[in-house]
């Protein structure tokens, strides 16, 4: 043999090698390229059939297959339904002219078909030599036949897709050449997209679990909040009959009471009173937090209702040795247009925390006008409002330090107030010193407020109008 035979021989082994290295080397890039892409569905796609088909078309196609299909098995009812499958176009012409399609087909009994358990229950990969092993029962095997004859279909394989040792689906291929010719790198390349696939898709599952229960939850959320609705009107019903005997008893009105039993009614009066307050919070915080919040406006007269929520909680202060006044304005005030119970509470909880919130000392109530507004303000000899307070003192559930000693409600009596007042076009405000210098809680109402009846979607922050 001569030197140049050699030498042509051995330029051949070494360009044979290096086609060898740029085929293996392309298959890696193409396989790392199509894992970048199925990460990239996983994070963007969480429904389950549109993960599984977005999945199908991207293997198909960089993979160049026939059919590519994510199959979805549920192990308590031995079924398998398939999810989505990407076919090619000449396999598309087949199915269409029998008529019929992959999708959402069931395989029940799945353990009784030995390719299919030995991919579910045994959880190995299988290589079925026909399609019949598959949906043979559930499909006609004439149309399967006509579908293995005139497809180019030369191999199918079928991967259990597992996650955490158990195997939730199954990732079906159809290839158009024999599974013999692949190379190892091409094999490879197929059984690190079946990891991924498991991983996207049990994540999806996962994804749907979690919407489905937080339904649940909502609806769930909904029940209680209209159970508290519904057991706080029947519960108001009792104490606020309570209420006026009371009142009526302490004013003589039934004649003279002995001292000793005067003293015990008043804290009575005052237990009850706590009580009302307590289911007043209740219903309006339920109908909050279902997102509506219903108002009726009228021309109300802000210095009766005032006039009215002091004599009721005058008791309360008496009993606390706290004095209780009301500066009522030398002037006639006109009518506003306000949600009359709703402003009632508001001023009801500004007074009552006052006393609440004051050892000694007084509470005054005053009731102003401007060339804009009407303001209530209640001032306390209290404990005061340090900087740090005032940033969360309108919020839900705020009560403060002394929330064990003296309050018996929720937290929630500031929160509401800001939301009525707010819904009245108003201001709500505190002003303190600091701490132990009292305060003084403060809110407005426009005079001329042309609000009509409404429902406020606070979900949304809107009104909506009757």
């Amino acid at each position: 043999m001569s030197n140049t035979d050699s030498n042509d021989g051995h330029l051949q082994e070494i360009n044979e090698e290096i086609y060898k290295r740029n085929l293996e080397l392309a298959i890696v890039n193409k396989t790392l390229s199509l894992l970048r892409k199925l990460y990239q569905i996983s994070l963007l796609t969480l429904d389950p059939p549109s993960l599984s088909e977005k999945i199908s078309e991207t293997v198909r196609v960089d993979l160049n297959m026939e059919a590519v299909g994510v199959m979805h098995f549920d192990d308590k009812t031995d079924t398998l339904t398939s999810f989505m499958f990407s076919k090619s176009e000449r396999l598309k012409n087949i199915m269409n002219k029998l008529g019929f399609l992959f999708k959402d087909l069931q395989i029940t009994e799945v353990s009784k078909k030995p390719i299919l358990k030995q991919v579910f229950y045994e959880k190995a990969p299988a290589q079925p030599n026909n399609l019949d092993v598959i949906w043979g029962g559930t499909i006609p095997s004439i149309k399967l036949k006509t579908i293995s004859d005139q497809s180019h279909i030369k191999t199918i394989l079928l991967y259990p897709l597992v996650t955490q040792n158990r195997v939730i689906g199954a990732l079906f291929l159809g290839l158009n050449r024999d599974y013999s010719v692949l190379n190892e790198h091409e094999k490879d390349s197929i059984n690190s997209l079946v990891d991924v696939v498991a991983v996207a898709l049990d994540k999806a599952f996962l994804y749907e679990q979690l919407r489905e229960a937080n339904e649940q939850l909502k609806i769930l959320d909904q029940a209680r909040a209209e159970f508290i609705t519904i057991a706080s009107h029947q519960l108001r019903t009792p104490p606020t009959t309570i209420k006026w005997y009371l009142a009526s008893i302490l004013a003589n009105d039934f004649g003279q009471l002995p001292e000793e039993v005067k003293k015990q009614l008043q804290k009575t009066q005052l237990t009850n009173n706590s009580m009302i307050s307590l289911i007043d919070d209740l219903l309006n915080v339920s109908r909050i937090e279902r997102g509506k919040l219903e108002f009726n406006f009228e021309p109300i007269d802000l210095l009766a209702i005032t006039q009215l929520t002091v004599d009721q909680l005058l008791p309360q202060a008496e009993n606390k040795k706290i004095q209780l006044i009301f500066n009522q304005p030398e002037t006639t005030l006109p009518q506003i247009i306000a949600d009359k119970e709703k402003l009632r509470q508001v001023i009801n909880n500004l007074i009552d925390n006052a006393i609440k919130y004051t050892k000694q000392g007084r509470v005054v109530v005053e009731l102003s006008e401007t060339d804009q507004d009407l303001i209530i303000k209640v001032t306390d000899t209290g404990k005061g409002v340090t900087v740090e307070q005032e940033k969360s003192i309108f919020e839900k559930f705020d009560r403060g330090k002394e929330k064990s000693k003296n309050s018996a409600g929720l937290g929630l009596g500031l929160y509401v107030a800001k939301i009525v007042i707010e819904q009245h076009n108003g201001k709500i405000w505190v002003e303190s010193q600091g701490e132990g210098k009292g305060s003084t809680f403060a809110f407005s109402i426009p005079i001329k407020n042309n609000l009509e009846n409404s429902t406020f979607d606070l979900t949304k922050t809107q009104k909506i109008s009757n």
